[in-house]
């Protein structure tokens, strides 16, 4: 019967187990810094507020203020781009969509420089009677001609790009309008040319 030379085969037995724990040790590390940058990302929310002229029914501002909640935020920027949305449906029923830029709609913005809570505020101020005049008059053509429908709303793309713990470059999008702030894909984002303004 031939003797196991055991003094060769250890060696090998201890490195293929040392690399099997410096594997396992590699993944550990990874998911450790993986949970330490999830911790340290920010929060982002956007909510929209309509501010009316002397508590009457008359919406004199749109309002977006935009927050973090959490995390730690680096170079913050914002860019939106204002759509007036119309739809217009013919006698035929043939049905036309189209989306007109709205330069300067939120004319106004202001950053707060905190890293937490609000970090900007956007304010359409007379902007938006204007454009309920114009919504008015819509309603008046759509009176007059029964035959036709048109419809129009005011539909913004806000694109905010922010660096995070990790010195890591992020961009999310938000959809704002008078009923709903939602976050969208980038793909979406970017459907709207947002990147060009």
């Amino acid at each position: 019967m031939k003797k196991v030379k055991w003094h060769i085969y250890i060696p090998i037995i201890i490195s293929i187990l040392s690399l099997l724990v410096a594997w396992r040790a590699y993944e550990t590390c990874k998911l450790q810094t993986e949970l330490t940058k999830n911790s340290f990302l920010p929060n982002i929310q956007v909510k929209e507020n309509l501010e009316y002229y002397n508590k009457s029914d008359t919406v004199t501002n749109e309002v977006i203020e935009i927050s973090n909640i959490e995390g730690r935020i680096n170079n913050y920027c914002s860019k939106i781009i204002t759509y007036i949305k119309c739809d217009f449906c013919d006698k035929n029923l043939d049905f036309f969509e189209a989306k007109i830029p709205v330069e300067n709609y939120y004319i106004v913005s202001h950053i707060s420089g905190n890293s937490l809570g609000v970090i900007e505020t956007k304010r359409s101020l007379d902007n938006v009677v204007k454009v309920n005049k114009l919504i008015d008059e819509v309603l008046r053509y759509n009176n007059v001609n029964e035959a036709v429908t048109l419809h129009m709303e005011v539909e913004s793309c806000l694109e905010i790009t922010y660096s995070n713990l990790m010195d890591e470059n992020n961009e999310i999008y938000f959809l704002v309008d008078n009923w709903k702030t939602e976050k969208i894909e980038e793909s979406e984002g970017n459907a709207s040319n947002i990147v060009s303004t």
